[in-house]
């Protein structure tokens, strides 16, 4: 039985993509996080006193969660924001 080495090449990719995988996975499981404390504390009525800020929906890509719905409904948008 013959022992073959593993090529730098793929171990490189190998790596690259393990931490691709543990940055998209650990946004996704922070914003997870934010985002059902942030409606846990609505729930109870904790933000009552103060004006809320507006919820950030749970993303996995950074800066793609809320660019979807700007790019997808402008007009809307825009209108919300006068």
């Amino acid at each position: 039985m013959e022992f073959t080495a593993i090529p730098v090449l793929f171990q490189v990719l190998f790596s690259l993509s393990i931490a691709v995988v543990l940055i998209l996975g650990s946004t996704w499981v922070i914003t997870n996080l934010h985002f059902y404390a942030h409606l846990r504390r609505l729930a109870k009525g904790k933000d009552q006193d103060r004006p809320t800020e507006p919820l950030a929906l749970p993303y996995t890509v950074p800066w793609i969660g809320n660019s979807i719905g700007f790019l997808s409904e402008q007009a809307s948008f825009w209108a919300t924001m006068k």
